[in-house]
């Protein structure tokens, strides 16, 4: 099994569920015997029309290792990021495929990247003839493995929305290579780089302009409102979250139910859940409670 990366620090970062269900649907399509490693909770992911809340940046590494822990694989990065497709993340995806060139796709990942994941914010930097986009940690939960993923998964992606099999790449990633250096030289084409300053993939300027071959400008337009409202939603979802836990919390103080299984009963959603949205939201639910005891002890 390999040794999980960045476990240890990244509870509170979020990533869209179309990630987990990329890993678990590998691991279905590789060997559907490999899936007794997960927990019975995690098979969820199978089911693409079933919502799911934001996998924890924590959890989806656990998948992952189970993962290649089941499959016998090292590092299963490469093989998740041709079957990512734009799809998998839901608005954010059709977003990208309707934009009008490459340069559109760039405003788009960096305007909207929260919905894909919140471990990374993207800088769009320039370096004479060439485009550089960087990866960015929004805190110390900095993941190659997610960085890997995600700079793979967008060199795919522009070669597929402009039809151009010759767009070139050249990477660089914090962190030890984890091996297949091969595979990750065909993913990007160019020069793959490890234990570098940045997570970076940088290629020639003048394909930004290139048309996609999906562009839909009247679409677009209308998609990249419904990100934008999709964004702010997010972030009052996460705020409405913790006031109906509060709520709960306060309510069930004096009745014995102020506790993870009642409160995961009372939010209708499985205990494991709840730890995950707690874990997601960087809380610890002792510290609720405590903190709901002492305001009702000030009260009275």
């Amino acid at each position: 099994m390999s040794k999980p990366e960045d476990a240890s620090t990244d509870a509170e970062r979020t990533l869209h569920p179309g990630y987990a269900r990329v890993v678990m649907a590998f691991v279905q399509e590789r060997d559907p015997s490999a899936l007794r490693c997960f927990d019975p909770e995690d098979l969820h992911y199978l089911d693409p029309a079933e919502g799911a809340p934001r996998c924890t940046l924590a959890h989806w590494h656990r998948l992952v290792d189970q993962a290649e822990q089941g499959l016998g694989m090292a590092d299963i990065v490469p093989d998740l990021a041709v079957r990512l497709k734009p799809w998998h993340v839901g608005l954010m995806g059709f977003t990208v495929m309707t934009s009008r060139n490459l340069e559109d796709v760039g405003r788009v990942l960096r305007r909207f990247h929260h919905l894909l994941n919140d471990v990374f914010v993207v800088d769009r930097l320039s370096d004479g003839p060439c485009f550089v986009l960087r990866l960015r940690a929004t805190s110390g939960d900095n993941s190659p493995r997610l960085a890997r993923l995600s700079l793979a998964t967008w060199a795919q992606r522009m070669r597929w929305l402009t039809g151009r099999d010759d767009l070139r790449f050249d990477v660089t990633f914090q962190g030890a290579s984890p091996g297949r250096s091969d595979d990750y030289r065909r993913l990007f084409g160019g020069q793959v780089r490890f234990d570098a300053e940045a997570h970076t993939m940088r290629g020639d300027s003048t394909c930004l302009s290139w048309p996609l071959v999906s562009s839909d400008a009247t679409s677009h337009g209308l998609l990249q409102r419904q990100a934008a409202q999709q964004l702010a939603q997010l972030s009052r979802r996460e705020e409405r979250f913790l006031d109906h836990l509060q709520a709960l919390i306060h309510a069930n103080l004096g009745t014995g139910k102020a506790n993870l299984e009642d409160l995961a009963q009372a939010m209708r959603m499985p205990t494991r859940t709840l730890q995950r949205r707690l874990e997601g939201e960087g809380l610890h639910l002792r510290l609720l409670i405590d903190q709901a005891r002492r305001a009702r002890a000030e009260k009275w």
